[in-house]
């Protein structure tokens, strides 16, 4: 059985790992069954997930951690080009 027709049409990537937790290779299957969002989605995912970000940033240590990371990811930006994506 071929892997496209193993996920059965649904969007999936496959990451392989070494020891060390690297993801050394991936493989997409089915991306094309990707579809946009629609507003009511969009919508509902954010309310389902708002009460959670509040809660996240009524902690002063959180924020900390998120501009530290912030940071981080700017200056590991500045050092790395970012690598083009394959167009299909």
């Amino acid at each position: 059985m071929r892997m496209e027709e193993k996920f059965g049409g649904v969007p999936t990537v496959v990451a392989y790992f070494d020891k060390d937790g690297t993801v050394t290779k991936t493989e997409e299957f089915n991306l094309e069954n990707i579809k946009p969002l629609e507003k009511w989605e969009a919508e509902a995912f954010a309310r389902a997930i708002l009460p959670d970000i509040q809660e996240f940033y009524s902690h002063e240590e959180n924020i900390r951690a998120f501009e530290e990371w912030q940071a981080e990811r700017a200056a590991q930006q500045k050092e790395t080009p970012k690598p083009r994506r394959k167009r299909r």
